[in-house]
């Protein structure tokens, strides 16, 4: 996840968006409408792409690398969520 506020970048994602604003972008490896297995109810899943901790058995291994990815505003994920039909909560996993 990285942001950019007064010309200050804190990462490869970061996005201008005029008037000294900040948006936040995240690498999504890919995401779910609906899944009822990964947390109660029916479910959104966002699946995020990177994560240096390289645990043993990793379940998403194939989201580990930095590289890779789509890059996507909070924003858009959220509008995103929020088209969905009977959604009970959102699960972010991967990298």
């Amino acid at each position: 996840m990285s942001t950019e506020a007064e010309g200050t970048s804190t990462g490869p994602e970061s996005a201008r968006t005029g008037s000294g604003g900040t948006r936040t972008r995240l690498s999504v490896a890919r995401t779910l409408d609906r899944c009822t297995v990964l947390g109660p109810g029916s479910r959104a899943v966002i699946w995020v792409q990177g994560c240096p901790l390289r645990c043993p058995g990793c379940v998403a291994a194939e989201t580990l690398p930095f590289e890779g990815g789509t890059s996507r505003t909070v924003h858009e994920l959220a509008e995103w969520l929020c088209g969905l039909d009977a959604i009970e909560g959102v699960t972010f996993s991967g990298g």
